[in-house]
């Protein structure tokens, strides 16, 4: 086994405007906590820092160099010639794991990773970190980039507020969550946080009944929905279309629908516990509690469908819901180490890179 982590950037991109940036080699888990004291000194006023703290956003130019995108333009000028060029490129069967980790702000193109992922016929992890389009101009890939090559353990979309040249808040595409559904089939795992939106999933779900995830045992989609003072009904027949497609996961163990941000994080788990037959939903985050009792009754009803088809003995509730923990999550990375999510949804290094910057733009803390 192999695992191949290909990240790409200039030495000079943390220099000036970006002076938060770091780039750091794929570290295990119990190396990736995060420093008891952090102190940002970078001082650059021409470039937006004043006593080690970000003031001003980097201007677009410095944010078009950061996120340039990798192989906009094949070797050659004919499209064509460019796919014999990858075709005629050796395979690699030792690889079984790739990473192309959030660190790497330059995006890939989806062509570009059309071409290049057969190169591992062997592949059974794809750990994928992209960064969300930056501008209005910017069109997110669609699903016909990603249909014919998708097979994927791991997808996360990073974004920051700050950077962004277009409305926070961006529709999701759903046929890239239809597709991602698909693709899902021949899956032992899937997280896919921020790049599609769970309901769509669900919704393709539902229109495919015979469809049947075989070997899936682990999922964690993220949602729109689940935020403060969103409409408890959309997120009522959500986790109903989640129960059902559940139904046809015979191998579940573990169901995670989130969501999370600056002043919000809220979880919704489902986990069947072997060899015990023990089934557990548990309700997680920032939300009051006369939310989630709202949401519980009918929503339970469902999911205890599908413990009896797992043969559980019994479906226990479990609530860790406390409002005044808003305060401290500052942003999405804090959100998803709040929740300590059971799948992987982001390789830890990049979750440490993710809250590390957030510190250091606002000037550290100790």
């Amino acid at each position: 086994m192999l695992q191949l982590d290909i990240s790409v950037y200039s030495p000079r991109d943390p220099e000036h405007w970006c002076g938060y940036l770091t780039f750091e080699p794929d570290l295990p888990l119990e190396e990736c906590t995060l420093p008891s004291l952090v102190r940002s000194e970078y001082d650059d006023d021409k470039h937006g820092w004043r006593a080690g703290r970000q003031v001003q956003p980097p201007v677009f130019l410095a944010i078009q160099k950061v996120f340039d995108e990798i192989m906009e333009q094949g070797p050659f000028e004919d499209t064509t010639q460019d796919k014999e060029w990858f075709a005629q490129l050796p395979l690699a069967p030792a690889v079984t794991s790739l990473l192309l980790r959030q660190q790497s702000r330059r995006r890939w193109h989806p062509q570009a990773l059309a071409w290049l992922l057969p190169r591992f016929p062997n592949l059974r992890e794809f750990h994928y970190e992209p960064w969300r389009e930056w501008c209005d101009g910017c069109s997110p890939p669609s699903s016909h980039n990603y249909g014919d090559w998708l097979s994927l353990r791991i997808l996360y979309q990073k974004y920051t507020d700050d950077l962004l040249l277009c409305s926070r808040f961006r529709i999701p595409n759903p046929d890239l969550g239809h597709a991602v559904c698909s693709a899902s089939l021949q899956l032992e795992e899937l997280s896919a946080s921020f790049i599609v939106e769970a309901s769509h999933f669900f919704d393709c779900a539902g229109q495919h009944t015979s469809w049947v995830w075989a070997n899936l045992t682990s999922v964690a989609l993220t949602t729109r929905l689940l935020v403060p003072g969103a409409n408890l009904t959309s997120i009522e027949d959500m986790l109903r279309d989640a129960a059902a497609a559940a139904m046809r996961m015979p191998k579940l163990e573990n169901m995670e629908i989130w969501n999370g941000g600056k002043g919000s994080a809220m979880l919704f788990r489902y986990q069947h516990r072997r060899p015990h037959s023990q089934a557990v939903i548990n309700w997680k985050g920032t939300w009051t509690r006369a939310m989630v009792s709202h949401l519980r009754p009918r929503v339970t009803n469902a999911w205890e469908a599908v413990a009896r088809q797992q043969n559980s003995l019994a479906l226990t509730m479990e609530e860790e819901l406390h409002e005044s923990d808003a305060a401290d999550i500052k942003s999405h990375g804090d959100a998803i180490y709040y929740l300590d999510l059971s799948s992987p949804v982001v390789r830890p290094i990049s979750l440490r890179q993710i809250r590390m910057e957030q510190i250091i733009r606002e000037g550290g803390h100790g």
